[in-house]
């Protein structure tokens, strides 16, 4: 059994690192985020899940001139995994500015786990490629 690729909620870990940085800085950033949204009081958690939201696509947009750049063959599914997160976390949004909490705090519990998977299968994907991209040019 491999340990945790991060500790508690959310922290990073050496083993998530894929050799982009500025990717690996956005993960961390991302992680640490969701971490600080687990704690955070009901009354400031709207608004840091907005934000939070607003840094996801940010991140996924960098993520995606990347792979455009790199002419990354598995484009157009990874989009649409970002693609699908972006549009549940939309959704529970709407709940949430709306007064209702609850969708967001288990959003917020659930992301670590999908967010390690994604990192470990199509991240890495895209950073064997672009790196291979680079290394050829």
């Amino acid at each position: 059994m491999t340990a945790p690729a991060f500790s508690g909620r959310g922290h990073w870990a050496p083993r998530l690192t894929l050799g982009l940085p500025a990717v690996d800085a956005a993960h961390r950033d991302l992680l640490d985020e969701l971490a600080r949204l687990a704690d955070m009081a009901d009354a400031e958690f709207p608004e840091s899940y907005a934000r939070f939201v607003a840094q996801v696509e940010k991140d996924f947009r960098e993520e995606e001139d990347i792979m455009e750049a790199s002419n990354f063959s598995g484009l157009p599914s990874h989009r649409e995994q970002h693609a699908r997160v972006l549009g549940g976390l939309h959704h529970v949004a709407r709940q949430v500015m709306a007064g209702d909490l609850l969708p967001g705090r288990e959003v917020v519990a659930l992301m670590p786990g999908w967010f390690l998977l994604h990192i470990e299968t199509m991240d890495s994907a895209m950073a064997l490629c672009t790196q291979g991209e680079q290394a050829s040019v």
